[in-house]
């Protein structure tokens, strides 16, 4: 239970991060299938994300989406993991971003990289860079809380740890398999990996940016 109240005290397993956060205690969650003499039971550990559970569900029902909603879908069919089947689905990447900003001019932009990260393999790309403005009403506000010393805000008691204000205008890069706790950052030892991750998230960024909405922009 990563969204509960205090869940990220309380059932985070030691991750960092709970419900609106980037680092692996936010998102990472388990994904339980059943459906008799179709799946055999099995521990599938690839990359997926809720956004895979509508393509998932029309190609499980025999449902052919139409071709100009299929190519609308961020998400892919999970079926063949599920099945046994073979799938290139172990080297995808999934981009997280919060995503809150209040209206305004540029303030799309200044929260580019607010709370967002990039998930490939073991490896979880994030960055926390706030918009500047100390006043800001979206989710920099949480960031300055925690750097004036507020603990208990949002869902944590220990926001220190689960938000972790790093304030930075840097990617970080952590091993999510071995460092669940998100706290040895490995930037310097992989320039290559996160050159590879961050082109992936300036890219989806490219995508979607005219379809944000600008609110009095």
């Amino acid at each position: 239970d990563n969204g509960g109240t205090w869940g990220g005290d309380n059932y985070n397993a030691g991750m960092r991060g709970c419900k609106g956060t980037p680092w692996i205690g936010g998102p990472r969650a388990s994904s339980f299938w059943y459906f008799p003499h179709h799946f055999k039971p099995k521990t599938v550990d690839v990359l997926a994300g809720h956004i895979d559970v509508f393509p998932t569900l029309a190609e499980l029902s025999g449902y052919q989406l139409p071709e100009g909603l299929s190519s609308q879908i961020d998400g892919v069919s999970l079926l063949p993991l599920l099945t046994g089947e073979e799938t290139e689905l172990e080297d995808r990447m999934i981009i997280s971003h919060v995503g809150r900003w209040p209206d305004g001019e540029g303030q799309v932009d200044a929260h580019k990289y607010t709370y967002c990260s990039v998930h490939w393999k073991n490896y979880l790309l994030v960055r926390s860079q706030t918009c500047g403005n100390k006043d800001c009403v979206g989710n920099c506000r949480i960031f300055y809380q925690v750097i004036n010393g507020r603990n208990d805000v949002a869902y944590s008691k220990n926001a220190g740890f689960h938000y972790a204000a790093l304030f930075t205008d840097k990617w970080t890069l952590y091993d999510i398999k071995n460092d669940g706790e998100n706290s040895h950052d490995i930037v310097s030892q992989h320039p290559d990996i996160v050159k590879k991750m961050s082109d992936e998230f300036e890219q989806w960024w490219n995508e979607v940016y005219p379809h944000i909405h600008r609110k009095a922009e």
